[in-house]
């Protein structure tokens, strides 16, 4: 849908790195020199406080993907990542997997701690160990798949399975298994999440979670329209379901 055409806005898009002060400024000076109506927050946006805060003080309505922690009264919407993450890690029990590994992401990212809940949970619905060494903590990145997947291949009981938390950090985990020479999936089986355009693309194709953010951005565009027309009875949150979706980089161990 072309939101400007059917709604007659216009849509700004506007970095923000909360380390950097530099980042905060141009952020007020974008709310004090224009006519901002509403923004839509994705991760990490909120893991300071400052964005909400200020959103607060100048009074922009606004609605948050995937809050660290969600306000009361703030629009959001949510993957079902624990859903996810249970859903992926029992799909790897079903293939055979005892022995599987999760790159959570970063901490400041309320998806990752979510997936990792499910990944978690279906363990111990399954009986199955939870190995902290198996638990690393990744960039959402290539190189952070990349640089994890290393460590945890040159472990002397390397998992058979890797879930990684989002689909860019399971690109590096891919990279890696061939750069140390391994097949995948006969020798590792390597998953991700969020289903972006790429991971159908690649060989052998990913096996991930359906969810990608362009869903939940227009998700969200959507919310934040309705708030801004003053709707009656605005969902305070929109959980998006999780779907599996198989490709090669997972099979069954004989």
């Amino acid at each position: 849908m072309d939101l400007k055409f059917e709604t007659g806005y216009d849509f700004v898009l506007q970095n923000y790195y909360p380390t950097l002060p530099r980042s905060k400024n141009q952020l007020v000076e974008l709310i004090q020199q224009n006519r901002i109506d509403g923004f839509i927050t994705t991760p990490p946006c909120d893991a300071d406080g400052f964005v909400p805060d200020l959103l607060h003080t100048y009074r922009v309505a606004y609605v948050a993907i995937n809050p660290l922690n969600p306000m009361e009264g703030i629009p959001c919407v949510m993957g079902d990542d624990v859903g996810g993450g249970k859903m992926m890690t029992e799909h790897l029990i079903a293939q055979g997997h005892k022995r599987i590994a999760f790159l959570r992401g970063p901490r400041n990212i309320r998806s990752g701690e979510d997936r990792m809940n499910g990944y978690l949970s279906a363990l111990e619905q399954h009986n199955l160990p939870m190995n902290p060494h198996w638990i690393m903590d990744s960039e959402f990145t290539f190189d952070g798949g990349l640089n994890s997947t290393k460590i945890l291949l040159r472990q002397a009981d390397r998992p058979s399975a890797i879930y990684a938390g989002n689909d860019e950090a399971a690109f590096g985990a891919l990279y890696a298994c061939q750069a140390l020479g391994l097949r995948v999936p006969s020798d590792v089986a390597v998953a991700g999440h969020d289903d972006v355009i790429v991971s159908k693309y690649i060989f052998p194709g990913l096996t991930t979670i359906h969810q990608p953010m362009e869903e939940l951005i227009e998700i969200a565009a959507g919310l934040l329209l309705q708030l801004l027309n003053d709707s009656v009875g605005l969902e305070s949150t929109r959980r998006v379901p999780a779907r599996l979706v198989v490709r090669g980089s997972t099979s069954t161990i004989y």
